[in-house]
Parts: C-alpha cells; sequence; structure tokens
C-alpha cells in the first residue's frame, strides 16, 4: 500500500509545478498548500471507494491528479493535463469520474454534501477557508451540525489567503474551529504540512467514534515549500517559466 511521507510530500510539490509548467497553468500555490493534508487523508480514512467527493476548492487541480495517480484511482498521464480530457482539465470538472460534485462559485458545496449524507452516503468536502465568506456554506453548517451528519466529513485548506490577499484584510472570517464546534461539529485542528501530526490525527479513535459531522482544520502556508511562491498573492495566476520552474525545483531537492 503506499503511503505519505516527507518524500512523497516533495515528489507531489515538484509533479503539480512540472504539470503546471508545461499546461502553462496556474493556481500553484493554492494545488501547494493542500497536497500533504489531502495525502495523508486519502492514505488513512478518504477514498473515492468509500466516500462521495465533493470540491469546493476545484482550483489547483493539479494536487488532485497527482494524488489519483498516486493511489492508483486514475492514470498517471500527466502530460495530459490542462487539456480537454474529462480526467485533466485545467480546473477540475464535476464530470471527472472520481467526482461528484465540484462547486466554482465556492459557495454551494456544502449544502450539496448535506444532501449526499442525508442520503446516507458518506461524503467528502475540501473547501478553502476563502468560501467561509459566502452566507448559504454558514446555512449548511447549521444544518449538517442541527441534524448530526456524522456520515460528512470536511477538510478546510486553512492558509488565510484568497485569490487578492490576505483573508484577515480583506473579510476577515474569525476562528473557524471555534465557529464549527460552536454549530455542533466535531473539530480536529493539525499543522496541515507536519506530516507525522497529520498521521497521527488519521489514527485518532474519536474521529470514528463521533456522531457529528466532522471538520478537519489544516492550518496551511499557500505555496509552502518554494519560498517565491510563499503567501505570494502576484503567483495565484502567475504561471512558471523556465527559470521560475528551476528555482522551484532546486528548494525541493
Amino acid at each position: 500500500m503506499k503511503t505519505y511521507d516527507n518524500k512523497t510530500s516533495k515528489y507531489i510539490r515538484r509533479l503539480i509545478l512540472e504539470m503546471s509548467y508545461k499546461a502553462k497553468t496556474a493556481h500553484i500555490p493554492s494545488a501547494i498548500s493542500m497536497c500533504d493534508y489531502l495525502g495523508v487523508l486519502f492514505e488513512k480514512t478518504v477514498s473515492p471507494q468509500t466516500h462521495r467527493f465533493v470540491l469546493g476548492k476545484p482550483f489547483g487541480a493539479q494536487t488532485y491528479y497527482a494524488l489519483f495517480a498516486y493511489y492508483g484511482w486514475a492514470s498517471d498521464n500527466f502530460f495530459r493535463y490542462g487539456s480537454l480530457d474529462v480526467e485533466w482539465r485545467y480546473i477540475i470538472q464535476k464530470d471527472h469520474p472520481l467526482i461528484t460534485y465540484i462547486d466554482e462559485s465556492m459557495g454551494n458545496c456544502l449544502s450539496v454534501a448535506c444532501g449526499i449524507a442525508l442520503a446516507r452516503k458518506k461524503v467528502f468536502v475540501n473547501i478553502s477557508d476563502a468560501a467561509f465568506q459566502e452566507g448559504s456554506i454558514w446555512e449548511s453548517i447549521l444544518y449538517a451540525g442541527a441534524h448530526n451528519l456524522s456520515n460528512l466529513s470536511m477538510a478546510v485548506d486553512n492558509n488565510n489567503m484568497q485569490a487578492l490577499g490576505k483573508i484577515s484584510e480583506i473579510s476577515d472570517i474569525g476562528d473557524v474551529s471555534i465557529k464549527l464546534n460552536d454549530f455542533g461539529w466535531e473539530v480536529f485542528e493539525c499543522d496541515g504540512h507536519d506530516i507525522d501530526k497529520l498521521h497521527e490525527l488519521c489514527n485518532m479513535p474519536r474521529i470514528m467514534k463521533s456522531n457529528k459531522p466532522k471538520a478537519f482544520v489544516f492550518h496551511t502556508t499557500k505555496g509552502q515549500g518554494v519560498s517565491f511562491l510563499e503567501e505570494n498573492s502576484l503567483w495565484h495566476y502567475s504561471i512558471l517559466d523556465e527559470i521560475s520552474l528551476k528555482k522551484a525545483l532546486k528548494e525541493l531537492e
């Protein structure tokens, strides 16, 4: 069975960079922000064989493709990334064979997930903290907590960044973990880049025993591991040239 460790983390980052460079696509820091916690979750607790996948963060699709291939759930034809192939589009789409629903506007993913959970299906949502600026997200959070939708799990990429800057400076959402707990969710917090702590978190018995919807709040750094990408909003829509690719790959040796 494949495992996600620090060596894998660097491999996935390098793959994200190389895919992005060849396809001339952006959202690179967004992809890197979530690769570690998704990598461990996919190894330990979540898979398309056990969960319906709902993406409130379809941007940074490079990470999903890299991890889907790493765990053997999809092909590894990475040269097709950025094409019109349904499995390799620049922004991951709902007609991808492993995805139940994607939410490009970031406002409806959780309400759809609640419906799936009500149908007694296990459902996993990956979402950006920026999505918590949407009102419909909070309605769904209240509903899931009030109805104890224990088959609903949500991962939050809590990097305090959105497209044009820091969330705390644009429309501050406060402490997401406190709010989720107050609204009836079982909340688990972790450094989203500490591989050992991520594995410890996924082995906690409390995760399996909880009768509440589960929120995994991962504290991350956008572009983590590549210095010129980290928390740099200019790179949200920028693409790599040959010089920046080589510089980034050098930092990941």
